[in-house]
C-alpha cells in the first residue's frame, strides 16, 4: 500500500518526489492511464507515459521505463513480449491485475472461413473476438444452417466444454494476480457476475470493473478517496470498446446470468442482435454488405455527387439492420441536401443507439442551435463538457455558441477562458475570448 506526504509518495517505506509515471500494459493499463493523466496527474504535478507490454520494447520505451519515477504495470497469466521485470528498472514498480472474462466465450477466437470474400477496405464482422470456432467447423463442414443453430442453442456447456471447469482455472489464476497486487478483483467479478454486464469482450470491462481497478489501483497509487471519485464521475459508460460479443444462452443460464435473457449485444455500425440473429448472421456471412458498401461511397464524397441516390442506399440499408453508424451518414448526407431537419431525425436515432460517441452528441447540439433550440443545445454540450473538460474542445465550443446565443455572454467568456487552459494556442478560441469580452455587459449582443 501507499500513502501520501506533501507530494511525495511513500512505497514499501521508501519516500520518493512523484514527476513521471509509466503504465504498462494493454488496452486495460491504456485506459487506467489516461483517466490517471487527466483526473489524478495534474493535482501532482505528475507526467504520465504508456507502454504497450505485448509488443517488443525498442530503444525509446526502455529509455522511457528507465526515467521513470513510478511504473505501473499490468500482471499477465502468461509471459508478455515486454516483461519489465526483466529489464531491471530502478524505479518503484506498482503491479495491478489483468482481469479477464474468457471463461464466457469458450469458443472465441475464430477466423471465419469465408473473410476471405470480403473486398479490402470492408469490415470483417465474425472475426478475431468476434469469431466462433464451434461455428466455423459447421461451415466448413458445409452442414446445414437450421441443424446446426439448433443443436448449438441445445449444446450441453456443461460437458461439451467443461464450462465448470474453465470457470475455476479463471477463478485460480485471477486470485493469483490478485493476490501478488492486492486488488481482489475476481471478488468483485464473482459477486456481481449474475447481477450485471462485466465484459463486454474478454478483456474489455464494463464501467463497473473499470471502475474497481480505478479505485484501488489509484489508491495504491496514493491518489485521495475525493480525487478517485471525482475522476468516476466524468465516466458514464465504459472507456473501452462499445462493441460486446454475445454469449451463448446456455452459459449465461449456468451463470444465471437472467439479464440477458432477450438481451440485444451492441454489435458492428451499431447494430443490436441477439444471439441467436447473430449466429444467423454468422452462418449465412452476412456482413451487411448494402450497408459497407453504402458507407464507403458515403466516406468518398467527393467522389461521388449523387448525394440522392447514395441517401436512398443508406436509408434502405440502414432500416435493414437498425444501424446507427448508418443512421449518422443519413444525417450527414442529408445536412448537404439542406434538409436540417432530417438530419437532426437521422442524428438523434444515431445517438440513441451510440451514446458513448461524443462527436455524434456534439454535432446532435450544434444541429439545435442551427435550428434555434439553444436551450436543448446547451444542456446536451454541456453534459459532454462534464463528463471530459480536458478532452471534448468541440462539446466546449458548441456550449459557447449556445450560451452566447441566448445572450448569456459571461457565462460563454467564462466557458471559453476555462477552455483556453487546456488548449492556450487555439487561434479561434483566443479570437472568441476577445469578442466575448468586447461584449461584456451587453446582453442583447450576438
Amino acid at each position: 500500500m501507499a500513502k501520501e506526504i506533501d507530494n511525495r509518495l511513500v512505497i514499501k517505506g521508501w519516500p520518493i518526489v512523484m514527476k513521471r509515471i509509466v503504465f504498462v500494459g494493454n488496452c486495460q493499463a491504456l485506459a487506467l492511464s489516461n483517466a490517471y493523466a487527466a483526473w489524478i496527474a495534474p493535482r501532482r504535478n505528475e507526467v504520465v507515459e504508456f507502454i504497450k507490454s505485448y509488443q517488443e520494447g525498442d530503444e525509446q520505451a526502455i529509455q522511457t521505463l528507465q526515467n521513470a519515477d513510478l511504473v505501473v504495470h499490468q500482471l499477465w497469466a502468461s509471459e508478455q513480449t515486454l516483461d519489465v521485470a526483466r529489464l531491471k528498472v530502478s524505479a518503484p514498480m506498482i503491479p495491478f491485475p489483468l482481469v479477464q472474462g474468457a471463461f464466457l466465450w469458450p469458443f472465441r477466437l475464430g477466423a471465419h472461413p469465408l473473410d476471405s470474400t470480403i473486398p479490402e477496405g470492408h469490415i470483417a464482422m465474425f472475426t478475431g473476438e468476434f469469431g466462433d470456432r464451434y461455428l466455423d467447423r459447421a461451415i466448413r463442414a458445409d452442414e446445414d444452417p437450421e441443424s446446426v443453430l439448433a443443436a448449438y442453442a441445445d449444446l450441453d456447456v456443461l460437458g461439451e466444454v467443461r464450462i465448470d471447469r474453465r470457470y475455476d482455472m479463471a477463478k485460480r489464476q485471477q486470485e493469483e494476480r490478485d493476490k501478488r497486487c492486492d486488488i481482489p478483483s475476481w471478488q468483485e467479478i464473482s459477486s456481481h457476475l449474475s447481477s450485471e454486464p462485466l465484459f463486454l469482450a474478454a478483456v474489455h470491462p464494463s464501467l463497473r470493473l473499470f471502475s474497481f481497478l480505478v479505485t484501488r489501483l489509484f489508491h495504491i497509487m496514493g491518489a485521495s478517496k475525493a480525487h478517485i471519485e471525482d475522476a468516476l464521475r466524468h465516466y458514464r459508460t465504459t472507456p473501452f470498446s462499445p462493441l460486446e460479443v454475445p454469449i451463448h444462452p446456455k452459459i449465461a443460464q449456468y451463470f444465471r446470468m437472467h439479464f440477458l435473457e432477450n438481451y440485444a449485444f451492441n454489435c458492428h455500425f451499431g447494430e443490436r442482435l441477439k444471439w441467436r440473429d447473430y449466429c444467423q448472421r454468422y452462418l449465412s456471412h452476412d456482413w451487411n454488405k448494402p450497408l459497407q458498401e453504402a458507407l464507403a461511397r458515403w466516406r468518398r464524397l467527393a467522389t461521388d455527387p449523387d448525394l440522392r441516390g447514395l441517401l436512398r442506399d443508406l436509408e434502405l440499408a440502414t432500416s435493414r439492420y437498425d444501424s446507427a453508424e448508418g443512421h449518422f451518414a443519413i444525417s450527414d448526407v442529408r445536412l448537404r441536401l439542406g434538409d436540417v431537419g432530417g438530419a437532426l431525425e437521422a442524428l438523434q436515432k444515431a445517438v440513441h443507439g451510440r451514446p458513448e460517441m461524443v462527436g455524434w452528441t456534439t454535432r446532435l447540439a450544434d444541429l439545435l442551435i442551427r435550428l434555434g433550440r439553444h436551450q436543448e443545445a446547451e444542456a446536451i454540450s454541456r453534459r459532454v463538457v462534464a463528463d471530459q473538460p480536458a478532452f471534448f474542445l468541440g462539446a466546449r465550443l458548441t456550449l459557447i455558441e449556445a450560451l452566447a446565443r441566448q445572450g448569456r455572454n459571461d457565462e460563454a467568456l467564462r466557458e471559453a477562458q476555462e477552455a483556453l487552459r487546456f488548449v492556450p494556442e487555439h487561434v479561434h478560441l483566443r479570437s472568441r475570448v476577445d469578442n466575448l469580452k468586447s461584449l461584456q455587459g451587453r446582453p442583447e449582443a450576438r
